[in-house]
């Protein structure tokens, strides 16, 4: 329980017959915003109901059996009492008794959230790279690029690494600066 208490992961335990949670680490207040409650009826709603609207569903079905099969590995989003939102990474496996029978679920959740910003930039760092390329390469389809009305301003700002205009949408002079 001391390492438990120590670490900014949360550590569960839950009843595998009931699904009802019988402890959960202090890091929970901190990534979910709220204390857990020791009704765990009351608990088990607050927190589903804390799991993104579009993620509720995936998240919710067959909970207490996934878990106990020990296939329970979910990427979901909460929203917190202040309306920020939060990725989770969660996992939990189940504990054997000496007969073989599931006597105790065991899971870790984890914040991801910085994890999940830095992916979604890598993702547009690379697209836009390609985007980048296609223009670069817009010479062989249009004809010379920095001569061609079409794509020569694209072509001239691309090339230099300078913000490329784009169609006229000022959201987007940014992509290659």
């Amino acid at each position: 329980r001391e390492i438990a208490e120590g670490i900014r992961e949360v550590i569960f335990f839950a009843d595998p017959n009931t699904g009802r949670v019988t402890y959960v680490s202090p890091a929970f207040a901190d990534i979910w915003g709220w204390a857990p409650t020791d009704d765990a009826d009351a608990f088990r709603e607050r927190w589903q109901a804390s799991i993104h609207s579009e993620d509720r569903e995936r998240v919710s079905h067959d909970l207490i059996g996934r878990q106990a099969r020990g296939e329970y590995d979910e990427r979901y989003r909460i929203v917190r009492p202040d309306g920020t939102t939060r990725w989770v990474h969660a996992r939990a496996v189940p504990v054997r008794g000496v007969a073989g029978e599931v006597v105790r679920i065991v899971g870790i959740a984890e914040d991801i959230t910085k994890q999940r910003e830095l992916e979604a930039q890598l993702q547009q760092n690379s697209e836009l790279r390609q985007v980048r390329s296609v223009i670069l390469r817009s010479s062989d389809w249009f004809g010379p690029g920095v001569d061609n009305p079409l794509v020569g301003p694209m072509f001239r700002a691309a090339r230099a690494g300078k913000a490329v205009p784009w169609l006229g949408n000022p959201a987007v002079p940014h992509l290659f600066a």
